[in-house]
């Protein structure tokens, strides 16, 4: 295998824990790489070559894996802006002194040649809030760091459980219905205009299907690459020489099929726990702020 060949356009084998993982695209293999899936040490080869060669040979496919991993200096400027802005915020907040000390620093010098006649009313406002509000300088962070991080949590629980199951799920049940109209058509003989408009339709209807399906795939979920084996490598091949009889390739994305709905229930009661994970998460979040809205109104009007 030659290093410093360019196999962008390439599918892509390797071997993982004794199996023939493949054939998958050079965005897979990246993701694979930077996961840590595929180590210096494993063998992979493209469709096109006959021998396995040790990943660690191709180094530019090590660099292009985790060149991509890495934030931009923009990104890292922002956090870092974030970050102490974050940190001052909190730290005013945090600080022991009493009110009426830290008010009492407060001047309106500055603004009173602009502001005459307001001067005495912005002074009240601010013992207002300094008598009023106090409930702030302690409460803050628990009211408000703690409901988003749960917002955070439930939300991380619903994307990647239930709406990844709903995708897979999607693509399962579409795959299931072409198979079927599949199956009728070729009982029907349709002639060779018909079956050519058919498989057109079903080409683009799994384009975007496969496609996310590839994205969402991992080797620790068995359901989705058993969904990206029948959906991509074989459903299209089935459109091609499966129209007078039931071709290899059918029988392949078959094999797959049965192998994808053992792996469904479980996969299912996972995202089923998890959204409700997430769904009660919300709740609570909502309890929460309310909690915290109510004493703050009532810590006002005591």
């Amino acid at each position: 295998m030659n290093p410093t060949h360019n196999h962008h356009k390439d599918q892509w084998y390797f071997q993982y824990q004794g199996e023939v993982i493949g054939p998958v695209s050079r965005q897979v293999l990246l993701k694979n790489i930077r996961t840590g899936i595929i180590k210096p040490d494993t063998l992979i080869k493209t469709e096109t070559e006959l021998t396995w060669t040790k990943a660690e040979s191709l180094k530019e496919i090590f660099v292009e894996a985790h060149a991509e991993n890495k934030p931009d200096n923009s990104a890292n400027a922002a956090a870092k802006l974030l970050s102490n802005m974050h940190h001052r915020g909190f730290q005013t907040l945090s600080e022991e002194e009493s009110a009426d000390s830290f008010w009492s620093k407060v001047s309106f010098s500055g603004v009173k040649p602009f502001l005459p006649n307001w001067a005495d009313v912005s002074s009240s406002v601010a013992e207002f809030l300094v008598e009023k509000l106090s409930i702030l300088k302690y409460g803050f962070k628990l009211w408000v760091i703690l409901p988003l991080l749960l917002l955070v949590v439930s939300g991380l629980c619903i994307k990647f459980f239930a709406i990844d199951w709903y995708h897979q799920k999607i693509a399962y049940e579409t795959y299931s219905h072409i198979w079927e109209d599949l199956q009728r058509l070729r009982d029907l003989e349709i002639d060779e205009h018909q079956w050519d408009s058919f498989k057109v339709d079903t080409k683009s209807k799994i384009a975007s299907i496969n496609s996310s399906i590839e994205k969402a795939a991992t080797i620790q979920d068995p359901y989705s690459m058993e969904l990206l084996r029948a959906g991509r490598d074989y459903l299209p091949r089935m459109l091609d020489d499966a129209r007078k009889a039931p071709s290899a390739s059918e029988k392949k994305f078959a094999i797959h099929m049965q192998k994808a709905a053992r792996y469904a229930h479980p996969q299912a009661l996972k995202a089923d726990s998890m959204n409700i994970v997430g769904i009660l998460f919300v709740i609570f979040d909502t309890c929460l702020i309310g909690w915290g809205a109510f004493l703050l109104i009532r810590k006002i009007r005591s």
